[in-house]
């Protein structure tokens, strides 16, 4: 959390939320490290006045209601992580594009902005 905090300021109030029951999980650590910091990097260019960032951890159960409305899912339980910010959104055009595998939302200067097509796999 040390490095988090250099990273994305001090204008940012910073939550964790974690659920003391987590069940255990098999996941390559430095995937999600990466995917964590981009994740908190997109937030940060998203509140540059300042707001709260919020990463949380849950046990979910996915079912078949949501498999049949999600293709790529399957039913069972799983760890969420998840990353979420008081920013200003996305507009139309980049949510329509967020995972597109060439697609950045970004130009080359600002940064990788490849957060969200990094995270769908993990």
């Amino acid at each position: 959390m040390k490095l988090l905090h250099r990273i994305i300021g001090e204008q940012l109030e910073v939550r964790v939320l974690t659920n003391p029951n987590l069940e255990l999980t098999l996941v390559d650590p430095t995937l999600v490290e990466q995917a964590l910091m981009n994740l908190c990097l997109n937030a940060r260019d998203a509140m540059p006045e300042g707001g709260i960032l919020t990463i949380e951890t849950q046990n979910v159960e996915i079912g078949d209601e949501y498999c049949r409305h999600h293709p790529s899912g399957k039913p069972g339980r799983y760890v969420m992580l998840s990353v979420s910010d008081t920013g200003v959104g996305m507009d139309k055009e980049t949510l329509d594009r967020v995972f597109e595998p060439f697609s950045p939302q970004r130009r080359w200067d600002e940064g990788q902005g490849w957060a969200w097509r990094r995270c769908t796999g993990l």
